[in-house]
């Protein structure tokens, strides 16, 4: 067969499509007849190492070329590789992500290759993500499989920063239902010193502060729901706050929330 036609994304999926039958992971008893006589934790572990392993080696290692702003976070890091400590606080991106130029600081301490920043970004976003799966997932095959399949593995490729701080935000959901509210709140600055957009996480915070019975909720949906008319003009105050992101407002773009036209551009936003 022409090495041409040969996909490595493709071949991932069908691997992981055939541990996810070797070794289910569903919760229910009569869903865990995998091939081999094996215990669900050990079923989880097994494709737990796998996803990180083989999905995190491709991300990690894949060329500049391979996701829209992959060069960009690469130009970045040599950027600031090559600026004094004394003078960081200076760049002109220090006010945007502050702890994502910082985080590329200690990098460059001990990797100087221009893929040394995928790397890192790569393997922290898909070990986060799937440990996070391993903990709350009732069937981690399917849940890690439509991590993949709806592209959400794929789109990480393409905006790194962003994804870091999501990945960031699923810890958030974690500590915020173990009731560690201080260490969710810590963890939420963090992702938003990375990307500021990771503010929209305090919600979580917000739900599972006051959200705690079903009057409440209910109350609290209400809000929200005769609130939603004000989000013009709440976004349009965020871009005031910080006009770096006026193109997810303003625009024409696949990510402007102001958008009037169609053309699937919702489903981005949603």
């Amino acid at each position: 067969m022409d090495i041409h036609f040969f996909n490595i994304y493709v071949l991932g999926m069908v691997l992981t499509l055939m541990l996810m039958v070797c070794f289910p992971t569903a919760e229910l008893a009569n869903n865990r007849n995998g091939l081999f006589n094996t215990s669900l934790k050990l079923n989880k572990f097994i494709l737990t190492v796998f996803f990180i392993l083989f999905w995190g080696f491709i991300a990690a290692f894949r060329d500049l070329s391979v996701g829209t702003d992959t060069l960009n976070y690469s130009n970045i890091f040599i950027r600031i590789l090559h600026t004094d400590w004394a003078e960081l606080p200076r760049d002109v991106e220090f006010s945007k992500f502050p702890l994502y130029l910082l985080y590329n600081k200690i990098v460059g301490i001990f990797f100087h290759a221009p893929n040394a920043i995928t790397f890192f970004n790569s393997a922290i976003f898909v070990s986060g993500v799937t440990l996070f799966l391993y903990k709350h997932s009732k069937n981690l095959g399917m849940s890690l499989f439509l991590f993949l399949s709806l592209h959400y593995y794929f789109f990480a490729l393409n905006i790194a920063r962003e994804s870091l701080a999501v990945m960031l935000i699923l810890w958030v959901y974690h500590f915020a239902i173990r009731n560690k509210k201080l260490t969710a709140l810590f963890i939420n600055i963090l992702a938003a010193l990375i990307h500021v957009t990771a503010l929209i996480g305090l919600i979580v915070l917000f739900i599972t502060l006051f959200c705690n019975s079903r009057n409440r909720a209910l109350g609290i949906l209400i809000v929200f729901s005769v609130g939603i008319i004000f989000l013009r003009p709440l976004m349009i105050l965020f871009v005031q706050l910080f006009p770096h992101y006026k193109d997810y407002v303003y625009g024409d773009g696949s990510f402007s929330l102001l958008n009037n036209s169609s053309d699937g551009k919702r489903v981005y936003i949603a």
